[in-house]
């Protein structure tokens, strides 16, 4: 289900193809990726992306490159999916969902001390897409932007939307920033439930 190399293809800014065995990585501006099977029915949509050059981190370009690389080292059949690793006895195997969310629960536990199992279970996987959706409705990103970013066709993705503390801290600013300057005499117009204890000019 997943992609196989010839799946990807990189450019660099120019818009010229290059060679992913040969090409470094400072090349390369963009790359594509024929996701071969969607939840969503489009199935062999070709979705690009834009390198991150001020958080190569977090840049999928660069991700997708270490992936493909990887590959080309392990000598992958063509016809194989790239996500695959080699283990320190030199055996290959599939990166799977279940290695995935280990590492995940691992980096929260070490990273966070999280250690209560029933927060634990929340860190799979599927958290790296309910973040993704949520990041991007907190930039106020339309929601037709998530759905086709995210590959979405309905608005199935809002159910991942949380009261997350960018939310939290949104709400505060925002409440500071409209508070309602009253004058004394129009506040004794205002019922005693709206009233704050020693604030006398704002609601």
């Amino acid at each position: 289900m997943a992609f196989i190399i010839t799946d990807v293809t990189a450019y660099d800014k120019q818009g010229r193809h290059l060679d992913l065995r040969t090409a470094p990585l400072s090349q390369v501006d963009s790359m594509n990726v024929k996701w071969r099977y969607q939840k969503n029915g489009e199935n062999g949509e070709v979705i690009t992306y834009y390198r991150d050059y001020g958080n190569p981190d977090w840049c999928a370009v660069v991700a997708l490159w270490n992936i493909t690389q990887r590959a080309i080292r392990l000598n992958i059949p063509a016809h194989e999916p790239i996500a695959k690793y080699q283990d320190p006895k030199g055996k290959i195997y599939f990166l799977t969902d279940y290695q995935a969310t280990a590492l995940l629960r691992r980096a929260a536990r070490n990273v966070l001390n999280i250690t209560d199992a029933s927060i634990l279970s929340k860190w799979s996987s599927h958290l790296l897409r309910v973040t993704a959706a949520n990041e991007l409705h907190r930039m106020n990103f339309s929601e037709s932007f998530i759905k086709k970013r995210l590959r979405w066709k309905s608005d199935a993705y809002m159910v991942y939307l949380r009261n997350t503390i960018h939310i939290a801290h949104n709400h505060t600013m925002g409440m500071s920033k409209t508070l309602i300057k009253v004058t004394s005499k129009e506040r004794k117009e205002v019922p005693n439930v709206f009233r704050k204890p020693g604030d006398d000019d704002a609601l």
